[in-house]
């Protein structure tokens, strides 16, 4: 038998630079092998709606190889059998679990498991194993350590998975931040830092545009604030699925919309004549919402083309905003 000082320092040496159970599992299955002798020690990963057992990490040792990345059928393992009879441990597998045709084919005599549960619901996420060909007994020093080494490698994992949803919280967070819910689009905050972005990768000067949607709220005393909501989603997906991919779309207002995208050519006057001709036909037209179809006769639209690299991006709009205005005194006129 191994010092037991040894292994002890082993394990501390383990806890003391893992963070993560990828890099925990293998040391505590190197210990788990040198103390107790078992030709094989393997930590699992059960997918029960799948009906599938992995095998993550695996130390192997002797004539028994089990190795990583296998998958087996959750039904024909013994670690589904262990869990089911409550029996974690044999040396006599061929008497204990002969119908188990792995077993079989591997040639195991010996073997010990234990479930790792993990969460409030103590859902299985898989098991701690050992194996071996020969026939091994297994001692209480090794019952006790599996039980130990299953509880750390249980925390470990939910310490990964609380880790995993609290990143996945900020980001969602850091989205809700600079998105607009309704639409889905950057807000204004998002616009600001993704222009930022579009700056350093562009050749060419930037347009803003300015959209507002003239009319909208007569289509809200019309037909309702729930069609008037999916009439702005429609107006947005409209835009988002015609413009270019690099282009930024953001919902700034009530029924205001901003466009920036960079000149798509050298001259950068006639681009910006296209990206105008462009937006009023995406915005304007008949537009299907959940309960009817809206035919709408088109926002007032402002652009600028940014050739000044010292303005924010706050003044750019507020000249395509002044750009914007104008056109709409101007369609005011037009109707009277």
């Amino acid at each position: 038998m191994v010092d037991e000082k040894l292994a002890l320092a082993d394990l501390a040496e383990a806890l003391r630079n893992t963070k993560q159970t990828d890099s925990l599992a293998p040391s505590l299955l190197r210990i788990l092998q040198t103390v107790t002798s078992f030709e094989s020690v393997y930590l699992t990963r059960v997918d029960e709606e799948r009906g599938v057992q992995s095998i993550m990490h695996a130390i192997n040792s002797g004539s028994l190889s089990i190795p990583e990345g296998l998958e087996v059928p959750w039904s024909d393992t013994l670690c589904r059998r262990a869990i089911e009879q409550r029996q974690y441990e044999t040396d006599d597998v061929s008497q204990c679990w002969g119908d188990s045709e792995a077993a079989s084919e591997l040639g195991i005599t010996s073997y010990v498991s234990r479930p790792v549960y993990v969460g409030e619901q103590q859902e299985l996420y898989g098991t701690l194993c050992a194996a071996s060909t020969e026939q091994q007994k297994p001692s209480e020093a090794t019952s006790q350590l599996f039980d130990i080494f299953t509880s750390l490698i249980a925390r470990q994992v939910e310490r990964d998975l609380m880790i995993e949803r609290l990143q996945h919280e900020q980001i969602e967070l850091r989205q809700s931040a600079h998105t607009d819910p309704l639409t889905g689009l950057w807000n204004r905050r998002g616009l600001a830092s993704q222009v930022i972005e579009l700056q350093k990768n562009v050749k060419r000067p930037l347009h803003v545009a300015y959209i507002d949607l003239d009319g909208f709220k007569a289509i809200n005393d019309l037909y309702g604030h729930d069609e008037g909501d999916r009439f702005l989603i429609a107006i947005a997906q409209a835009l988002i699925s015609h413009l270019p991919t690099t282009a930024i779309v953001a919902r700034i207002g009530g029924d205001e919309f901003a466009v920036v995208q960079e000149a798509d050519s050298d001259d950068a006057q006639q681009s910006e004549v296209i990206l105008h001709k462009l937006l009023a036909s995406l915005t304007s037209g008949r537009f299907r919402t959940l309960n009817r179809v809206i035919d709408y006769a088109g926002p007032s639209i402002g652009i600028v083309t940014a050739n000044e690299q010292n303005r924010r991006l706050e003044d750019w709009l507020k000249l395509a905003d002044q750009a914007m205005y104008q056109i709409k005194k101007s369609r005011r006129k037009q109707q009277h």
